[in-house]
């Protein structure tokens, strides 16, 4: 064990300080999405993933809960009470549905537009992050090729705390 230094607070805070500003930063920048607006960042697989954004839209807008639940990979990161949880079975996320796609979540995706997905390497997401996809490799592929397409996109965290999305309320 190593012994706590009295500077280990305050770096804590800076380091959240500044994790915090490049959240707030990179939000501002997703506003335009760089999947239709390319930058050095912007992934070949974007068409993929807008079209799989599409009929996630479709799945919240129906209410289709069993639909969603088949596009999640599990387990699948979120947010509950302020602590970090990962749902891991199909019946966990239709238990904790109303949990998950809060009216804030539900409200993000509704007003989101195929034009407002941003990808990097970490997945592909919109709303700021509200929700997180990407193409799913299974463990069993020796090789995984870049290959757009090859592998089926899934959603691998939903962020439903503290939503701020404009137009959306965390309530």
């Amino acid at each position: 064990m190593y012994p706590t230094s009295p500077l280990r607070p305050a770096l804590r805070f800076i380091c959240m300080a500044i994790s915090i500003a490049c959240l707030a930063g990179l939000s501002i920048a997703q506003d335009t999405g760089n999947c239709t607006a390319h930058e050095p960042a912007t992934r070949r697989d974007c068409p993929g993933a807008i079209t799989f954004f599409l009929q996630m839209q479709v799945a919240v807008n129906a209410v289709d809960k069993n639909q969603l639940a088949s596009m999640v990979s599990y387990p699948v990161n979120t947010t509950q009470n302020g602590k970090r949880i990962q749902i891991r079975t199909r019946q966990q996320f239709l238990h904790k549905y109303s949990q998950l796609f809060s009216p804030a979540v539900v409200c993000a995706i509704k007003s989101a537009k195929g034009s407002d997905v941003w990808g990097n390497y970490q997945g592909f997401m919109i709303g700021g992050g509200v929700i997180w996809w990407d193409a799913i490799i299974p463990s069993s592929e020796k090789n995984p090729q870049p290959d757009p397409g090859k592998y089926p996109f899934k959603i691998i965290a939903i962020n439903n705390e503290g939503v701020t999305v404009q137009g959306c309320s965390g309530k």
